[in-house]
């Protein structure tokens, strides 16, 4: 029984370390956008494999989500109720999940229990007093042995590639896009420095109804040139609500002015 106990406590300690929450990594960026709208109830969970990640992810972000933190793990499957957990702590409304089966691992291993013996001992002794009387009497008493005794434990575990994103849901308004800095290729393309790269377009935003697509490159907003994607923000910010905003466009090999409705943020 009290081995039982000790393995029972073993496996429950082990079960108490969430290891969605212990490797998760906050976008700082976007858990405080002034966009994001945090939630208060159990998160959507999508499921996907490692092939369709990529576009799961993007199809979630167009959808009108802001990513705001991820974790990696590799090892057990970790269980929906951690998943929750974690979604509740930082506020996500949904939850990309991927799952790959890497291997099976032995982890099996020997525990050495506290082994304690205790011996009883008794005997009786004899013998004859000074005045010649005859007598006898039992005696009593104990000797305990320390000690450990090896259990074997049996544990085969399935070992997963695992990913978690959480997403925020975004509230509508502004230009509508997810953008990212140029690479040194793309510096190159456009013979430029400046600008910011349209990673994603939020469906219904004004980006999207401008025809505005995923790899333009904003080279400038109203003879703004673009530094980066922080600047690009910070412009957009201050022309929330205005109607035919110029922006000059790089899309494969050409240069396009347009006039794009920006959107307050309601």
């Amino acid at each position: 029984m009290k081995t039982l106990a000790a393995l029972t406590l073993i496996f429950t300690l082990s079960a108490c370390v969430n290891y969605v929450d212990e490797f998760y990594k906050a976008n700082a960026v976007n858990q405080s956008h002034r966009q994001a709208i945090p939630s208060t109830g159990p998160a959507e969970i999508v499921y996907t494999n490692k092939k369709n990640l990529e576009e799961k992810f993007w199809n979630i972000i167009e959808s009108g989500y802001l990513d705001v933190g991820r974790s990696g793990i590799s090892g057990e499957l970790v269980e929906e109720s951690e998943i929750q957990a974690v979604a509740q702590k930082v506020g996500a409304s949904k939850v990309l999940f991927m799952k790959e089966f890497k291997r099976r691992e032995d982890n099996s291993y020997f525990y050495q229990m506290p082994n304690t013996q205790t011996t009883y001992h008794s005997g009786n002794v004899s013998g004859i007093d000074s005045s010649g009387n005859y007598g006898s009497a039992t005696l009593y008493g104990t000797s305990t042995t320390y000690g450990t005794k090896p259990i074997y434990v049996p544990k085969v575990s399935n070992i997963y590639s695992q990913k978690v994103i959480f997403f925020l849901k975004r509230k509508p308004g502004g230009l509508g896009v997810s953008a990212r800095n140029l690479t040194p290729e793309e510096r190159k393309a456009t013979g430029s420095n400046f600008g910011a790269v349209i990673q994603a377009v939020y469906r219904g935003s004004s980006a999207f109804n401008a025809n505005m697509m995923r790899d333009d490159i904003i080279i400038s907003i109203n003879d703004i040139d673009i530094k980066d994607k922080d600047h690009l923000d910070e412009i957009i910010s201050k022309y929330l609500g205005k109607d035919s905003v110029p922006m000059i466009i790089y899309r494969d090999g050409n240069v396009y002015s347009v006039s794009i409705d920006i959107d307050p943020i309601t």
